[in-house]
């Protein structure tokens, strides 16, 4: 993954923020997923593409936290929604 890669929220998730928690369903796998905390920010920010250093800048801004780790944490995030189909990478030629 590249930081300056970009990513975008999958359209075929249906998504609801209960009690801070976000709970997708992925209604062609028949399958939920939630997150909270850092990561329902993440999923918020990921409704238009946005490339990992974009996602890492604005938290560093939000919380006290090093650029770096934060940067490590959010590809690591980020390849994980990538990997359950949540997410998927948008071409910069979209």
């Amino acid at each position: 993954m590249r930081n300056d890669s970009k990513y975008v929220r999958d359209s075929g998730h249906v998504a609801a923020t209960i009690d801070g928690d976000v709970v997708m369903l992925s209604v062609d796998k028949g399958e939920y997923f939630s997150t909270s905390g850092v990561g329902a920010r993440i999923w918020e920010m990921m409704a238009e593409p946005i490339s990992l250093s974009e996602l890492a800048h604005a938290l560093c801004n939000e919380y006290e936290v090093d650029e770096q780790k934060c940067l490590s944490d959010v590809q690591s995030f980020v390849q994980r929604l990538n990997e359950l189909g949540l997410v998927h990478p948008v071409d910069s030629r979209d």
